[in-house]
């Protein structure tokens, strides 16, 4: 998939299942990560390139089947 305009395709990480404590996490409990790995950006994307470990805002991402998330660059909150 080739994301058009400002918009950045990513592969999400995992769930956690625990807590750092070791304690599990219920389904109802669980929350949608929050950062992950850049696959695929638009031509106007400036400051992320593919294989970016970014974090993104919870509102304002598109989720997408296999754990991707579609979000424009100015919903990246940090970068590594």
């Amino acid at each position: 998939m080739k994301p058009l305009r400002d918009l950045v395709l990513v592969k999400a990480a995992e769930a956690k299942k625990t807590t750092d404590s070791g304690f599990y996490l219920s389904e109802n409990w669980k929350t949608l990560p929050l950062d992950g790995e850049v696959l695929a950006v638009g031509p106007l994307v400036k400051n992320v390139k593919i294989g970016d470990k970014i974090g993104f805002a919870r509102y304002g991402t598109v989720i997408l089947p296999d754990n991707e998330r579609l979000c424009k660059e100015s919903h990246i909150l940090w970068l590594s």
